[in-house]
């Protein structure tokens, strides 16, 4: 989750642990006053979650 500078919500990035053998990049989300910024690309940049070696964004 991203939150701008007044503390609202800016984005969001979910990644489902399912019963597959990777975890998969479920949604990314920016709120339009926040896109075309890099922001999506910045909340994906830490994957792969810890105690995960890989993770599927199909």
């Amino acid at each position: 989750m991203a939150v701008d500078l007044a503390g609202d919500y800016a984005g969001l990035v979910r990644i489902w642990n399912g019963p597959r053998p990777l975890p998969r990049l479920g949604l990314i989300g920016v709120l339009p006053a926040h896109r075309r910024r890099g922001l999506a690309r910045a909340l994906v940049q830490p994957l792969p979650p810890a105690g995960s070696a890989r993770v599927s964004r199909i």
